[in-house]
């Protein structure tokens, strides 16, 4: 695995960029997309990303084909598959016995049906990919070390507050995470709530591996009040061990843990899986307690709105958090683009263009909120409930994977402007 590089430090002044740029608080995945895709359409951009340099430790992200078609759109799913790993099949095993409850294959047939591919990727790689990207677009300024502090809006645009300056532009998205500056601005009175879990996550180097006992796919081993799931990022296999009972600790998926306190709560489970588990490098353990938010009502305010987990923090029981803020931002971009296309930005149409973005992101992510949310405790029941379960996996999973995977945020665009005339 490579690390992440920094890109050269580049600022510009609000005069050079001018009231028709797109300020974006977070250079994360859905940031650093929504960039590339404004600056595709000849669009002035400057983000603002609090980290002096890119974060080099991380986890596995899953880019199911909701997300990837939208990647081929902004041609980065080329560079972005070549340092991932094709999973061939999503699978459901039994914590005790390792006995296979449901598989979903993701042969090259399903690919060809879905007409994009399913990744695997890590975090880091995908990261150095998206800022190798941002580096050939001289109409991105990506500021390292500069923290969104503050936003105001008047007539003629929109103004951030950084310890760097003051940026003006046409909008303002946030996109810095769920701990969003933007999103505390327009909505102060949301907080989390713990959900009484932890995710362990941890990298087992693929060569500490017996060889062909680990086939390339996913798999997730549901046991009562817990669950492990793990897949290969390049030369690593990614372990992401969800535990309940933990008193809560930092929202935060770069916070230390020990590879003891993990082991402790898989003791009774499938020897193979306690033996991978202890292959685990302790340099790559850490915890993540889990906060649950209640969905936003909107995500836009005036020229200002939110994208990713700033408006939509997902539980990881649906892979989906980086997904969506693909999404995010191909939709996003495909409407507020026209906005911008002079130096004289219309306010009135801007705003109904972000309302419009809004109305087509807020049933889809909250759906796929409530199926992470609903995944917390399916994945964990025990006894009848969980013997229930088990008989019925196979055919609903097949349904609500079907369901997330093959939308298209192209025609649904399309489908949602062809409406409106």
């Amino acid at each position: 695995m490579s690390d992440v590089q920094a890109t050269q430090h580049r600022t510009s002044s609000p005069e050079a960029l001018g009231k028709a740029s797109v300020l974006i608080a977070g250079a994360g995945i859905g940031g650093l997309c929504a960039a590339i895709a404004f600056a595709r359409a000849g669009v002035p951009v400057q983000v603002f990303e609090q980290q002096p340099l890119p974060v080099t430790v991380g986890a596995g992200i899953q880019l199911s084909p909701n997300a990837t078609r939208v990647l081929a759109s902004l041609e980065l799913l080329d560079p972005i598959a070549r340092v991932a790993t094709r999973p061939q099949a999503l699978e459901t095993r039994s914590y005790r016995s390792g006995r296979v409850i449901a598989r979903h294959e993701l042969n090259a047939e399903w690919t060809n049906t879905m007409g994009a591919p399913y990744l695997h990727v890590y975090r880091p790689d995908l990261m150095r990919v998206l800022i190798e990207q941002v580096a050939g677009y001289p109409n991105i300024h990506l500021a390292w070390g500069t923290r969104v502090d503050a936003f105001r809006e008047d007539d003629g645009g929109v103004s951030v507050i950084t310890e760097k300056g003051e940026f003006t532009g046409a909008v303002l998205i946030g996109a810095d995470g769920i701990h969003s500056r933007v999103a505390s601005g327009l909505f102060p009175d949301v907080s989390p709530t713990y959900t009484g879990q932890t995710a362990y996550r941890a990298l087992v180097r693929a060569d500490q591996l017996p060889p062909g006992h680990y086939p390339v796919q996913a798999t997730v081993y549901w046991g009562p009040g817990r669950h492990i799931v793990s897949y290969f990022v390049g030369d690593y296999m990614n372990l992401v061990c969800v535990v309940e009972g933990e008193a809560p600790g930092k929202e935060s998926w770069v916070e230390p843990a020990s590879k003891a306190a993990m082991l402790a709560h898989f003791k009774a489970w499938h020897e193979p899986l306690v033996r991978l588990l202890e292959r685990a490098d302790p340099e790559t353990i850490y915890k993540w307690s889990l906060y649950d938010r209640p969905p936003l009502p909107a995500w836009s305010r005036s020229r200002v709105t939110l994208l990713g987990d700033a408006c939509h923090a997902m539980l990881p029981f649906l892979a989906q958090g980086a997904a969506m803020a693909i999404e995010d931002a191909g939709v996003l971009s495909a409407l507020v683009t026209p906005m911008l296309a002079n130096r004289k930005v219309d306010g009135v149409a801007l705003r109904s263009a972000l309302q419009d973005y809004d109305q087509l992101r807020l049933a889809r992510t909250h759906w796929v909120q409530a199926g992470a949310r609903r995944n917390a405790t399916v994945f964990h029941l025990k006894g009848i409930a969980a013997w229930l379960r088990n008989r019925a996996a196979a055919k609903a999973g097949h349904r609500t994977l079907d369901r997330l995977y093959r939308f298209d945020v192209e025609t649904n665009l399309r489908n949602f402007l062809a409406q409106k005339k």
